[in-house]
Parts: C-alpha cells; sequence; structure tokens
C-alpha cells in the first residue's frame, strides 16, 4: 500500500531523511503531484509521499487515487480551509488508512476515532481522553514552505511538557511552573515563546524573581520537549510497521452519506 503523510512545522524534510534513513521519501509540492509520479511509475509499490501540511480536499483527492496510507500530522486552519471530517470519512470508506497526531492529525483523530480513524500519540490521547479541549493547545505560527516551516512561536503542549520536565528536574518550583503555564495559555498563540516568560509585567505582576525565569529559558532552550515531533515520529513509525495491518477493519464498519453538501464538495474539487 503506498503512502503519504501532511507535515511542515512539526516535522521538516531534513528530519525525516535524518529519523527515517531506511525510507525513500518523494517529497512533494501537493498531492495533485502523487498522479502524475503513478504515470510514470506504475510498477513501483508501497511508495511513501511525503506532502506539506493538510489542506481541506487533500485527503479527497488521495482517496480517489486508490487506497493509500494516510498520516495527517500537520494541517492548515487559517489562511487555507481546514480538512474536512467528511473527505476523512470518505477515504476510510474507500478503504484507507488514515492516522493522526500532534497537530491536526491529533485533532481529527479524537473526533473520528469512532469512524476508524487511528489516534497516534500523547497528543492525541489528551483530546481523546478529553484532557485538553482547545485548538490552541496545538496551534503554532510559522513561516511559509519557503523558509521550510520554521516555528515562529511554541505550542502549547510542548510548553506544558518542557515545564513539566524542568519541575521534575528541580529547575523550577511548582510555583513557577504553574505561573509559567497560566500566563503563556493566556497568550495568543502566535506570540507563545519561553522568551515571552521575560515579560517585566508578568515578572512584576507575579512577584517572580527575573534571575530564575533567565535560569529557565536558558535551560528550556536546550531542552525543550517537543512532544509534537516524538508523536510524529511514533505515527510514521506505525505506518511502516505490521501492526498497521491490523486496523484494516476495525471500527469502520459505518454508513457514509451522500449529502448534497457532499456533492457539492465533489464538484468544487473537480472544477
Amino acid at each position: 500500500m503506498n503512502k503519504i503523510i501532511f507535515s511542515g512545522p512539526t516535522i521538516s524534510n531534513s528530519t525525516l531523511i535524518e529519523k527515517f534513513p531506511n525510507i525513500h521519501f518523494s517529497f512533494i509540492e501537493g498531492v495533485d503531484d502523487i498522479k502524475e509520479y503513478l504515470t510514470h511509475h506504475n510498477d513501483k509499490q508501497d511508495l511513501f509521499f511525503a506532502s506539506p501540511p493538510v489542506a481541506q480536499g487533500d485527503i479527497f483527492r488521495v482517496a480517489e487515487m486508490g487506497q493509500f496510507s494516510i498520516g495527517v500530522i500537520d494541517g492548515y486552519f487559517e489562511n487555507k480551509p481546514s480538512v474536512w471530517h467528511k473527505e476523512i470519512l470518505y477515504a476510510l470508506e474507500q478503504g484507507c488508512l488514515v492516522y493522526g497526531s500532534s497537530s491536526m492529525g491529533a485533532l481529527r483523530a479524537a473526533e473520528l476515532s469512532t469512524f476508524g480513524m487511528i489516534g497516534v500519540g500523547e497528543v492525541y490521547n489528551c483530546f481523546e481522553g478529553g484532557k485538553y479541549n482547545d485548538d490552541d493547545e496545538v496551534t503554532v505560527y510559522h513561516l511559509p514552505k519557503e523558509a521550510n516551516y520554521k516555528m515562529v512561536s511554541e505550542a502549547m503542549v510542548n510548553i506544558r511538557a518542557t515545564i513539566d520536565h524542568a519541575l521534575s528536574n528541580n529547575i523550577i518550583t511548582a510555583k513557577y511552573a504553574e505561573k509559567f503555564v497560566t500566563y503563556l495559555k493566556g497568550c495568543f498563540y502566535k506570540e507563545r515563546s519561553f522568551e515571552k516568560l521575560s515579560n517585566i509585567n508578568f515578572i512584576n505582576k507575579n512577584n517572580l524573581d527575573i534571575n530564575i525565569i533567565n535560569d529557565f529559558i536558558d535551560w528550556a532552550i536546550d531542552n525543550k520537549v517537543d512532544i509534537k515531533k516524538l508523536d510524529a515520529i511514533n505515527l510514521i513509525n506505525l505506518m511502516c510497521s505490521n501492526e498497521s495491518a491490523k486496523h484494516f477493519c476495525t471500527n469502520s464498519d459505518f454508513e457514509f452519506y451522500d449529502t448534497t453538501i457532499w456533492r457539492d464538495h465533489l464538484k468544487r474539487n473537480n472544477e
């Protein structure tokens, strides 16, 4: 079965090559490149495509090309329409395996696990179990494709994990951990970073020691816990393992309804 992942800021192409030296990724600009690639390589099986973050219509177009193993990691949500739940259900109904982790993938998997989408990793577990409810736990501000989707802000899930790691290593006290999480959670997602903790108003309002904060910031830069990236790696490992085959027929016995809205969606994608 051919495979495709949608990723960007969570795990870069260079990291994919570094972490998975035995996988020959075909890096594409978008899902429309797959059809042309398959036309010229129709004798090859088990190809592994790596695409930019998923947008609305991408999963549908992949499913139209046959049975794929699809891994959703990153996805657009602000400047492009987000991947639609219905198209994921369509892919599942067509016999595709659909995995989700880390970011948009974790959100959609938590919402669609009942229908057979396979959630992977700690972030997914937190959403599926109800620990997290806000989409902004995973959202980040990042640069465009030309700048390799470099992150400008930090994901709240990574902030929480790093602060927990600092607390368990006695880098900060429980008081500082609680203040850090509360303050950064209250920040707009595009402005979240460890450096944001040096805000003098935040420090003075909470009567905190600037030296402790600066020491933590220096420590966090070198010791950040990147839960999103770890989950993405686990997703790819699962997609490539024999365990994937066990998910073929689990929890996917639902009836897909061909609604008017769905037909409108098909029309837009075929124009």
